[in-house]
């Protein structure tokens, strides 16, 4: 099973399609820290997820396709490519020859799931990000690869509506991409999900219509600025603006999914 997110398992509606998917002989679980290459097994996430997996009977573990070849990964029962820098992970999965193998491997007969870069690097392509966010590319250095694994037949754009919100260019660089190259995008917004039975197949998206975020601790400022302008901490002061524009950005996002639905998804559920 395969379940793409924006920002991880934030939902009730995405925890309770973890817990079916896991069998009773479920024991351990591998946070790839990869994509979050300034931090590590120090990254936010890492005790929020952890704290997760044991409450679904798991042993979380961080573990690091950088230094290691990718085929460990099979041990694992769920594995949780974590968020940060997508070409970053892409880099360092394949520079192992058989990562597509045991992604492929993990999605048919494990539980795989991608949070933010670790949804993206499962798609396609990534090169509309590199539009988005150049400063990723910088980061890994040149000859960077923006293709993805291809392990499902959607290219993710994950925090599409606090891209909305903090860069005005984002929704003209997506359409102007799918206009020019005929390959559509699909964005996720942060506490929604894309459940996926197999590598390949089509998939439902899993909407939370009462999404609040969790600011953890020591949480980088433009995290926590995203989080601000759309749930978690309005502003006193301008409360007015902030939910109309938040209802403005809200049916965009619906437009789109809604609009690419037939192509890609079996049904979208709330």
């Amino acid at each position: 099973m395969i379940l793409l997110t924006s920002d991880g398992i934030t939902s009730p509606q995405l925890e309770e399609e973890i817990k079916k998917a896991l069998v009773p002989i479920s024991r351990r679980a591998a946070l790839v820290t990869t994509a979050s290459c300034r931090y590590k097994e120090k990254d936010h996430n890492v005790p929020v997820l952890s704290a997760l997996m044991r409450r679904f009977g798991l042993e979380p573990e961080c573990v690091d396709v950088e230094f290691q070849d990718a085929t460990f990964l099979l041990a694992y029962d769920v594995v949780i490519l974590m968020g940060g820098n997508p070409f970053y992970l892409h880099k360092h999965l394949k520079k192992w020859k058989n990562s597509l193998e045991v992604l492929t491997e993990l999605a048919n007969r494990h539980v795989l799931i991608g949070i933010s870069a670790g949804s993206m690097v499962l798609g396609d392509t990534m090169e509309f990000a590199c539009q988005i966010e150049p400063g990723g590319i910088e980061e890994v250095g040149e000859n960077v690869d923006c293709s993805g694994f291809g392990i499902v037949p959607l290219n993710i754009m994950p925090h599409y509506l606090a891209y909305l919100t903090a860069y005005e260019q984002t929704k003209e660089i997506l359409e102007s991409y799918e206009e020019e190259t005929g390959r559509k995008i699909c964005t996720i917004n942060d506490g929604d999900g894309i459940l996926i039975s197999q590598a390949g197949k089509k998939g439902r998206y899993i909407k939370n219509e009462r999404y609040t975020p969790i600011v953890a601790p020591n949480m980088p400022d433009y995290q926590a600025y995203f989080f601000d302008l759309y749930g978690t901490r309005q502003r006193e002061s301008d409360d007015k603006t902030v939910e109309s524009q938040r209802e403005k950005i809200d049916h965009t996002c619906t437009d789109r999914r809604l609009h690419w639905s037939n192509d890609w998804y079996d049904s979208i559920s709330s």
